[in-house]
């Protein structure tokens, strides 16, 4: 496993990581962070992800898993191009910042694409719920179904080039999304709708092309 970037997000997926057990090979470009790791015990190299011979030397050719959690969207697009080029077997886990930088991951080819804050937000909005008196099977319900649901429409807008055809696109998945959450909490939910999880999502994008 490689995993690019070792600030606030790479270091909470790295530590999860190697708490795991799982063998970690950590890439980042600050020398403070690359004494740290190195002090501390784990495996890293300070330089530039996008370099072929660094990537080389951290075992991308071997590896399983490269994750991409860096702060510079257009260095996080030029170490796609260079794994996919060179390392196709290496399947890429990507952060993204924002919505257009989730639109550019897919439409580079990554099909794992993280939002920075999206889970976050998510969990506000539940605890917010909550709060207001809603239960908490309605409050987890309905982020369930944003989820999905958002998830699907970033798959679909990521697709379009027509600014019109852009609009005209999110505002029927906004509308739509709010009167399936509408419907739920007047009791009609969709049980099939609960299951978010990334995976299936990328198998249901595949499916419709």
């Amino acid at each position: 496993m490689i995993l690019a970037g070792f600030g606030a997000f790479g270091t909470i997926v790295g530590r999860l990581l190697v708490a795991n057990r799982v063998p970690t090979t950590i890439l980042d470009f600050d020398p403070d962070h690359v004494d740290l790791l190195n002090r501390i015990g784990m495996k890293v190299f300070y330089g530039d992800a996008s370099r072929l011979d660094l990537l080389r030397a951290a075992g991308a050719e071997t590896a399983r898993l490269m994750v991409l959690s860096i702060g510079d969207p257009a260095k996080t697009l030029e170490i796609v191009e260079t794994v996919r080029r060179h390392f196709p077997q290496l399947r890429i886990l990507a952060r993204a910042h924002t919505r257009q930088e989730a639109y550019d991951l897919l439409g580079a080819g990554v099909d794992d694409v993280y939002r920075e804050s999206l889970d976050t937000s998510l969990r506000m909005g539940v605890d917010a719920l909550r709060m207001l008196g809603r239960r908490a099977t309605q409050a987890h319900q309905a982020a369930r179904t944003f989820r999905r649901h958002d998830e699907r429409a970033v798959r679909v807008q990521a697709r379009i080039e027509d600014d019109g055809e852009f609009r005209d696109s999110a505002s029927k998945a906004i509308r739509a999304l709010e009167e399936l959450l509408l419907r739920e909490l007047e009791g009609e939910s969709d049980a099939g709708d609960s299951s978010w999880d990334s995976e299936s999502l990328r198998r249901e994008h595949a499916e419709r092309g």
